[in-house]
């Protein structure tokens, strides 16, 4: 069995990028032995320290005499880290590109180091077309793959809240690229037209600037009663939350190379049959099946008013396109992809 090493910062399910690794590696497993490596430097603080890039890499050179491939489950810093360990070696790297995390490096100070690492990938694992697409007009590079995220299947469904009221629900951190503000201008442009729904936003940094901001536009509105910032919550509560919810928002919006890589928020409310509103010109886009998952609309209050009058009255005929959805974005589906990419390498053997 061929061996890979795998290098992220977390495997814990608490974050987008844990959520992601998990899932992942538990999927390599079924076909390499993996060897998974979480105790190198924070990505986003190591891409102001080169000493710390190098000593990352030395690390990890000093491992790959014993392995087939590295993989490494996010993109700049740690692929330059892979590009650095396996130069001049035969032993592959490949590496998982994630929309802010793997384009804004290519527009700022780190553009050469960031290009160079994804240029000499034997291949980057696009979450989303539209990754793929931004990553492209940047560099054109060829070796670009798109493989959208998956979810786990709903085995043992969650207890619902008892609420008194109909949910719209929104997941994800407070940051401006969420798109927060967004979605709460249109909510109050539905709320007399749906009174027994309340919003319910979920999502770690409600205590920061920008939420405070998103506050201001539902009190200057009227509506702080039926607007409910819950926080960051556990995975067991988040799972009853989309139980619990009639349908779900996130509006993400492109801002200086900053976006919604894909949403696999999208997916984990489909998949308890929740129909979904998102926003063009992200990765929502591959993320949603437009009129069938639910509404991909414009970034604008109005459109997506539109779009949730829509799937907050057609919720039940949403409902079943929902699942199906989410049920053909498997991460056993995901993995495979992958894997065949992976295995055709090291059939063909690798030079750097």
């Amino acid at each position: 069995m061929d061996r890979l090493l795998v290098m992220t910062p977390t495997i814990s399910p608490d974050t987008g990028w844990g959520r992601y690794s998990k899932a992942v590696v538990a999927g390599l497993r079924d076909h390499y032995e993996v060897d998974v490596r979480t105790d190198l430097p924070d990505p986003l603080p190591l891409r102001s320290s080169p000493v710390s890039v190098l000593r990352a890499a030395r690390r990890i050179r000093r491992a790959i005499d014993d392995v087939d491939a590295v993989f490494s489950l996010v993109a700049y810093p740690y692929s330059l880290i892979a590009y650095l360990a396996t130069r001049c070696s035969d032993v592959p790297y490949f590496v998982s590109c994630h929309g802010t995390y793997a384009v804004e490096p290519l527009h700022s100070k780190h553009r050469l180091p960031a290009r160079l690492a994804l240029s000499q990938a034997a291949a980057a694992f696009c979450v989303s077309t539209f990754t793929a697409d931004c990553i492209r007009s940047a560099t054109a590079l060829q070796n670009l793959v798109t493989v959208p995220n998956g979810v786990t299947p709903v085995d043992d469904p969650p207890t619902p809240f008892s609420i008194d009221h109909r949910v719209l629900l929104t997941v994800g951190a407070f940051k401006p690229r969420k798109g927060q503000h967004l979605s709460a201008e249109a909510f109050v442009r539905i709320a007399d037209e749906e009174p027994d729904v309340d919003y319910h936003l979920v999502g770690s940094g409600s205590d920061t600037e920008y939420a405070d901001g998103v506050r201001n536009i539902v009190r200057e509105n009227g509506l702080s009663d039926r607007v409910h910032f819950e926080g960051k919550v556990s995975d067991d509560v988040l799972e009853r939350w989309y139980a619990t919810a009639e349908a779900f928002v996130l509006t993400p919006q492109y801002i200086n190379h900053h976006f919604e890589g894909f949403g696999l928020v999208y997916l984990e409310a489909n998949r308890h049959g929740v129909p979904v509103v998102g926003t063009f010109g992200t990765g929502a886009e591959d993320a949603i099946a437009d009129g069938v998952s639910g509404k991909c609309t414009r970034p604008n209050p109005d459109a997506v008013a539109s779009g949730l009058r829509e799937v907050l009255q057609s919720s039940q005929q949403f409902s079943e396109g929902a699942q199906r959805w989410a049920g053909s974005h498997t991460w056993t589906r995901t993995v495979e992809t992958m894997v065949s990419v992976i295995d055709r390498h090291l059939a063909d053997g690798f030079t750097q």
